[in-house]
């Protein structure tokens, strides 16, 4: 278990790759391109946010 934790907390501090510079000529790629990208970013936002969420309710739990 503790690999997994220590394997999803080294995944959100990584930063997503920036996105290709050209586009692909075939719009249903792009969009879906677009659509992979917006969501790579949100996972990595939430996994940001749930990391500091965490070790607020770590040093909660310390407490009891």
């Amino acid at each position: 278990m503790r690999a997994v934790v220590r394997q999803a907390v080294r995944d959100v501090r990584t930063v997503p790759p920036p996105p290709p510079a050209e586009p692909s000529a075939d719009p249903a790629l792009t969009m879906l391109h677009t659509l992979v990208d917006e969501l790579v970013t949100a996972t990595h936002a939430v996994g940001k946010l749930m990391l500091w969420r965490m070790s607020h309710v770590a040093s909660f739990a310390s407490f009891l």
